[in-house]
């Protein structure tokens, strides 16, 4: 893909895993809305399913509608465009959820670069505090937020019965 091509409003474009396989047909596109640390956040209307299914994401209880109010959905990408991850963030409930690198992305810190995205992301809009909610099964990302200031509050159990940890962090 070329990086120097503009992603225009619901005209879909196709984004690309290192394999260079597209993840998406034709799933409309916003401009990125923030990029940080070497990564862009495109956002798209509608929550990106493709990239979790058949990702072995057994343990992330998918949002059954895409029509969480407040809700922003990201791919996150390269500056080439090649897709790493994607993310869910919700403004109104100060809450980053659903983030997930591509299994062949990982161990390269986008992870922790999306962590830090967030909290700039928090801090420039004034929030107080954020929070994300991690599967219990999930014991180096807890690890990884732990060491940024981030505290987990449970176990909690999902509907599913799914066991998970509320995180959170004060930013001010």
């Amino acid at each position: 893909m070329n990086g120097s091509r503009k992603i225009q409003k619901g005209t879909g474009l196709p984004i690309n895993r290192s394999d260079g396989q597209s993840l998406f047909r034709k799933m409309p596109l916003l401009p990125p809305a923030f990029s940080f640390g070497g990564l862009s956040f495109v956002e798209t209307p509608r929550f990106p399913r493709e990239i979790y299914q058949g990702q072995g994401v057994e343990n992330i209880v998918l949002p059954p509608s895409d029509k969480e109010k407040n809700a922003k959905y990201f791919i996150i990408t390269l500056s080439g465009g090649q897709a790493v991850g994607a993310i869910l963030v919700n403004p109104a409930k100060k809450i980053a959820t659903h983030l997930f690198i591509l299994p062949e992305e990982r161990g390269k810190g986008y992870g922790l670069s999306v962590i830090e995205a967030f909290e700039d992301y928090a801090r420039k809009n004034n929030w107080l505090e954020i929070k994300t909610h991690v599967p219990a099964d999930r014991p180096a990302t807890l690890g990884i937020l732990e060491k940024r200031g981030w505290v987990k509050l449970g176990p909690h159990a999902s509907k599913s019965g799914r066991q998970f940890y509320i995180v959170k962090k004060s930013l001010f």
